[in-house]
């Protein structure tokens, strides 16, 4: 027999004090943010990668040892 789940929602909220729903809140808003920014890294990084595939990087051409060896 399968475990009745909770009710989502305000039946919920109304189970738990002030205090613990304002702490579920901020978990929640903390974990709304870090997704947020886990999506906005993971866009950034393929920004990156497609960049670096459409135009690799040059080797700096004012590094003293190129300089010296003549390359």
């Amino acid at each position: 027999m399968m475990p009745l789940e909770r009710p989502a929602g305000i039946a919920t909220c109304l189970a738990f004090s002030s205090f613990e729903a304002d702490t579920l809140m901020r978990i929640h808003n903390s974990y709304e943010i870090a997704q947020t920014r886990k999506r906005e890294s993971e866009i950034h990084i393929r920004l990156s990668e497609a960049a670096l595939t459409r135009c690799p990087r040059q080797p700096d051409a004012t590094r003293p040892a190129d300089r010296v060896s003549g390359m």
